[in-house]
């Protein structure tokens, strides 16, 4: 594809286009995904949050997208909107258990563990369960002020 081509040499806004032109043809989960991050890396924060909620849409049990959504309303300060996408990463059961699926829950789980808000799951037995995977580190996890959104 070459929207990730352009999205490997850092031509974001162009590979953007690449992927809104692919979603003519498909309505492949990946192409809404990739299309999305393109625009929360070039600050293009509503047409992130739409390509992310479509891509969830499409494939609902998918985590990376609702991760992403909700990191994306952490950097722009929508508190509610991210303490809701966290529940939802924490209360929806994966297709297969993986250490990816891990990592989202332990950062939905901090997210509102920090914030002091508790989750409709036991949060307490939970924090014991998981352990974290040596992937990235956790995004900052108290929602300060909002960024300005295109």
């Amino acid at each position: 594809n070459s929207g990730e081509q352009l999205m490997e040499i850092k031509k974001y806004t162009t590979a953007a286009q690449a992927f809104e032109q692919a979603k003519i043809f498909t309505s492949d989960p990946d192409i809404y995904f990739q299309a999305g991050k393109c625009y929360e890396i070039s600050h293009h924060y509503l047409a992130a949050e739409a390509n992310y909620l479509m891509a969830q849409n499409i494939e609902p049990t998918r985590f990376q997208s609702r991760y992403c959504l909700m990191k994306l309303y952490i950097l722009t300060g929508h508190r509610t909107e991210a303490f809701a996408s966290a529940k939802t990463i924490l209360n929806l059961k994966p297709k297969i258990s993986s250490k990816q699926v891990q990592y989202y829950k332990y950062a939905a789980y901090k997210l509102l563990h920090t914030n002091g808000i508790e989750s409709t799951i036991q949060t307490r037995s939970y924090s014991q369960q998981i352990k974290l995977p040596a992937i990235s580190p956790i995004p900052a996890l108290i929602i300060h002020q909002p960024v300005t959104t295109n």
